[in-house]
């Protein structure tokens, strides 16, 4: 009786194991399965978090280089403004496009009036030399610096002398913007 007992358990514990086996290896299958897809989105999005934070760190270095270029900027802005020496600015085509309030009170002209008209048809006068006037523009179109003094006419025609320098400025290709 006990070994037929122990013959029936014993038949009984395999059959449970090969069911358990056989119910249980497919789960343990897909469970390895499923393992090995976790690792590897695990490691895709390891590597999307590790591109989203090169453009991150990317984008912050060129906002943090736009910032210190306009406080850059704004700083030559308020030097131009605040300075006492009178300055305009051309294009390509040497038509202003600023003058800073030292110019507007030597000239007795203002930014409104000016912008888009020749300096020298501005501010020259009979009285100019047209030798100067000659030199001056000849250094101008060819993109050389000038110095020299020039009889100019403020706009209520009252004649003043004017120590005068002319610089070209380039861009980082060296195309004339002024």
């Amino acid at each position: 009786l006990v070994r037929r007992l122990g013959a029936i358990l014993a038949m009984t514990l395999g059959a449970l194991l090969l069911f358990a086996f056989r119910s249980v290896l497919p789960a343990a299958r897909e469970l390895a399965e499923t393992n090995r897809e976790l690792q590897r989105s695990q490691q895709q999005l390891e590597a999307q978090q590790a591109q989203l934070e090169a453009e991150f760190s990317a984008r912050e270095a060129a906002r943090a280089a736009e910032h210190r270029a306009i406080v850059e900027l704004e700083s030559f802005a308020a030097v131009v403004r605040q300075t006492k020496v009178p300055v305009i600015m051309t294009d390509a085509k040497v038509r202003t496009t600023y003058v800073n309030p030292a110019w507007e009170k030597m000239t007795g002209r203002t930014l409104a009036e000016v912008v888009g008209c020749k300096p020298g048809d501005l501010v020259q006068g009979p009285e100019t030399d047209p030798e100067t006037r000659a030199a001056m523009r000849a250094a101008i179109s060819a993109g050389r610096p000038y110095s020299g003094e020039i009889l100019n006419v403020r706009k209520d025609g009252t004649p003043y002398w004017l120590s005068i320098n002319t610089t070209p400025v380039r861009d980082r290709k060296s195309t004339r913007l002024n």
